[in-house]
C-alpha cells in the first residue's frame, strides 16, 4: 500500500505544475555612505504555466500509467497469494483423504492379520506368514501417520497464508473446483500480470515524449509588484517565454528512453506470452487427466473384487498369504491415484480461475479452525457449502 501512495503522490506532483506558483523576496541594508539610511525592498511575483508543448502533460499521463501499473502490481501479488491458499488448502484435503484411505486399508489388513493369526494357532500356516501379514499393517499405518503429519505441516501453511485461523471452508463454492474450470471466453489482456506491463510501456511511452517536448519552449503568465524605500512601482503583468537553446545529452536522453519503450514493450509480448503457454498447459494436463482417470476407477474397481477372490480363494487354502497382502497393496494403491488425480484436477481449475482473474472473488473469510484441526475432503466440503446455500 505504501507504493500505492507513492504512485498517487508522484501523480499529484506531476500536476502540480499547472498551479499558480507565488515567489516573495525581500532584501534590507544600507549604501556606502556614512550617513546612508536604511533601504528595503520587497517583491512578489505569481506565475502560472500555460503551455510547454506537451512536456508537463505527458509527465502527468506518466505518473498516472505508472500508478495503474502499481495497481495491478497489488493485484497480482493478491492473486498469487490466493492460488498459494488454495493450493495448500487442497493440499490439506489431499492429505486429509491420504490418512482415510491408509486407515481404510490398516482396517482391511488387521482382519487379515486376526484370520492369518487364527489359521496359525490352528497349525494351518507359520508364525512367519503372521510377521509379513503384521509388517504389513505396520507399513500401511506409518504411512498413515506420515499424511496426517503432511495435513498439519499443510493447515500451518495455509494459516501462515491466510493471517489467521482456517478451516475447511476457505473457498465459498468448492464444487466450482469440480468443474472445468471458467465458462467464459479467456483474453489475457484481463490479467493483472499483463496489464501492469502495459501500463508501464505506456508510462515509457509518455516518458519519451516528455523528454522529446523539452525542445520546444515554455509559455507563462507573470504578475509582479515590487516595494520598497523608493516609491512604489506599479504592477506588472507579462507573458513569458522560457527555451532551452542549447541542452547538452538530450539526444542520447532521446535514445535512453526510446530503448527503454521497446524493453517495455518486449516485457508486454512476454507476459502475454508466458500466461497463453500456461493456458495451453493447462487445458492439456486437464485433458490428460480426463483421459486417465475412467482407466484408474476401472482399475480400482477390478482391484477391490480381485481382493475379495483372493481373500476366498485363501480361505479355501488355494492362495498364499503374500497373494492376499499384495492385493490389499493394490487396491490401496489404485485408491490413492484415483484420489491424488481428484485433487491433481482441482488444482489445475484453479489456475484456470486464476487465469480468468477469478479465483479472489471465490475465496471466503475463513473462521475460527476447529480444535481438531481437521480438513475434508473437497467433496465433502462442497456437501457442506450446498447444504448451508
Amino acid at each position: 500500500m505504501a507504493q500505492l501512495r507513492k504512485a498517487r503522490a508522484e501523480v499529484d506532483t506531476a500536476g502540480s505544475a499547472y498551479s499558480p506558483q507565488l515567489r516573495l523576496n525581500a532584501s534590507s541594508g544600507r549604501n556606502g555612505a556614512a550617513n546612508g539610511k536604511l533601504a528595503s525592498a520587497a517583491n512578489a511575483q505569481l506565475s502560472k504555466l500555460l503551455h510547454d508543448f506537451g512536456k508537463t502533460d505527458n509527465l502527468i499521463e506518466e505518473a498516472r500509467k505508472r500508478e495503474e501499473g502499481k495497481i495491478q502490481e497489488h493485484r497480482d501479488t493478491i492473486n498469487r497469494i490466493t492460488l498459494d491458499i488454495v493450493e495448500a488448502w487442497l493440499n490439506a484435503a489431499r492429505q486429509t483423504e491420504m490418512a482415510r484411505l491408509h486407515q481404510r486399508a490398516s482396517g482391511g489388513l488387521q482382519e487379515t492379520v486376526r484370520i492369518v493369526r487364527l489359521r496359525a494357532e490352528a497349525g494351518l500356516m507359520g508364525s512367519g506368514d503372521v510377521e509379513l501379514a503384521q509388517a504389513r499393517l505396520a507399513q500401511t499405518q506409518a504411512a498413515g501417520m506420515t499424511a496426517c503429519l503432511l495435513r498439519e505441516q499443510s493447515l500451518s501453511r495455509l494459516s501462515m497464508l491466510s493471517g489467521g485461523p482456517v478451516d475447511d471452508r476457505i473457498l465459498a463454492s468448492p464444487t466450482l473446483l469440480m468443474g472445468n474450470g471458467p465458462a467464459s471466453s479467456w483474453d489475457p489482456s484481463i490479467l493483472p500480470g499483463v496489464r501492469q506491463a502495459e501500463a508501464e510501456h505506456q508510462a515509457a511511452v509518455h516518458h519519451v515524449q516528455s523528454v522529446k517536448a523539452a525542445r520546444w519552449p515554455s509559455l507563462y503568465v507573470q504578475a509582479a509588484r515590487a516595494t520598497g524605500s523608493q516609491p512604489n512601482s506599479a504592477p506588472s503583468i507579462n507573458l513569458t517565454l522560457s527555451m532551452d537553446v542549447l541542452e547538452a545529452g538530450i539526444d542520447s536522453r532521446i535514445e535512453s528512453t526510446s530503448a527503454e519503450v521497446q524493453a517495455a514493450l518486449l516485457r508486454v509480448q512476454s507476459v502475454r506470452e508466458a500466461a497463453e503457454d500456461s493456458s495451453r498447459r493447462i487445458q492439456a494436463e486437464l485433458q490428460s487427466i480426463d483421459m486417465r482417470r475412467p482407466l484408474l476407477e476401472s482399475q480400482a474397481l477390478s482391484n477391490a473384487a480381485t481382493r475379495r477372490n483372493f481373500l476366498d480363494q485363501f480361505l479355501a487354502g488355494r492362495r498364499q498369504v503374500l497373494d492376499l497382502l499384495n492385493t490389499h497393496q493394490e487396491v490401496l494403491a489404485a485408491d490413492v491415484a484415483l484420489a491424488s488425480i481428484g485433487f491433481d484436477r482441482m488444482v489445475l481449475v484453479a489456475k484456470l480461475h486464476g487465469l480468468h482473474d477469478e479465483l479472489s472473488e471465490m475465496l471466503t473469510a475463513p473462521p475460527v479452525i476447529s480444535s481438531g484441526h481437521t480438513v475434508r475432503s473437497a467433496a465433502d466440503a462442497g456437501a457442506t457449502s450446498n447444504r448451508t446455500h
